[in-house]
């Protein structure tokens, strides 16, 4: 943690992490994190191995951005929902992992079929171009 206030709900269990102080999030956990202060939070996450978890946050904030979450910051749309479940690796506790792979990709599929983007280019194109601008600033 490097600033501000954090609540991590790891389980059932709750905790409030303050600047120096850092917690492990277990794979297959169920978690989540909130700022829990008045002020920014600034922290680092660290996941090893990373999968695809850069290219789905670079979605999520796009999406965050374009008001295509809701104040839960789920996706509204289903299709977003189970496109943005493919890159994240999700995990829903009490549902097998196969049932819930099927499922995804159903409507993911599904959602391709009806016009709707499986891969988000929209907001990963727009990143790799800003981290491109950057590079050539910097020249």
């Amino acid at each position: 943690m490097l600033s501000g206030t954090l609540h991590v709900l790891l389980g059932e269990e709750l905790h409030v992490l303050s600047p120096g102080q850092t917690l492990v999030l277990p794979a297959r956990i169920q978690h989540q994190w909130w700022n829990a202060g008045e002020h920014d939070a600034h922290f680092r996450v660290e996941v090893t191995p990373p999968l695809e978890l850069d290219a789905m946050l670079e979605v999520f904030c796009g999406m965050a951005r374009d008001g295509r979450l809701n104040a839960s910051g789920m996706p509204i749309n289903l299709f977003d929902a189970a496109n943005l479940a493919r890159l994240s690796d999700l995990y829903v506790p009490g549902v097998p992992a196969w049932m819930l792979k099927i499922i995804v990709e159903a409507l993911s599929a599904l959602g391709s079929l009806l016009g709707h983007d499986r891969h988000f280019r929209r907001y990963r194109a727009q990143s790799r171009r800003r981290s491109a601008t950057r590079i050539f600033d910097a020249a």
